[in-house]
């Protein structure tokens, strides 16, 4: 028995990597907080601790202000990667339930609007035609294969747990 893999089963590894680069960039971005942290540390080390040492390494830091400004922006940054991240998790939930993936091309429409023109004597005038999806074949989807599918439901037992 040979497995057959399709488009659908290509669509649902890419979800999955798109989700593994989402958590990438989320975890980059704790990393970036910690070094913002870090600064206003010094800061503090040097106001409480005024050695010249400490001032030294202080003077060329950013304000408390600007420290700040760069937290709450990285902070908004994780949120947004939070919600980018859950619906991604929702997306693959989708997927699993329905054992198909949408297609991009036509966002699951199953036809794609391409302009074409007519000419009246000297006058050219556009117009929109509807055609079948040349990606999906106008099915608006691909399946994804059930030892894939399988595959993907393993992985979201602990993933799902993102969610929450």
């Amino acid at each position: 028995m040979s497995n057959k893999f399709n488009k659908g089963d290509e669509l649902l590894l890419k979800l999955v990597q798109n989700l593994s680069n989402e958590i990438k960039n989320y975890a980059q971005i704790f990393f970036t907080l910690q070094k913002t942290l870090n600064n206003s540390i010094i800061r503090f080390d040097a106001v409480i601790n005024p050695t010249s040492e400490n001032k030294l390494k202080a003077v060329s830091l950013p304000s408390m202000d600007i420290i700040s400004n760069e937290i709450k922006l990285t902070i908004n940054n994780a949120k947004t990667r939070t919600k980018n991240i859950i619906q991604i998790l929702k997306k693959l939930e989708m997927v699993l339930d329905q054992s198909k993936i949408e297609c991009a091309s036509c966002n699951g429409k199953g036809e794609i609007q391409v302009q074409s023109y007519y000419r009246e004597e000297d006058l050219i005038q556009p117009y929109i035609i509807s055609k079948n999806c040349p990606e999906c074949e106008g099915k608006g989807y691909f399946e994804v294969s059930e030892l894939v599918k399988q595959l993907t439901n393993q992985l979201m037992n602990g993933l799902k747990e993102l969610k929450n």
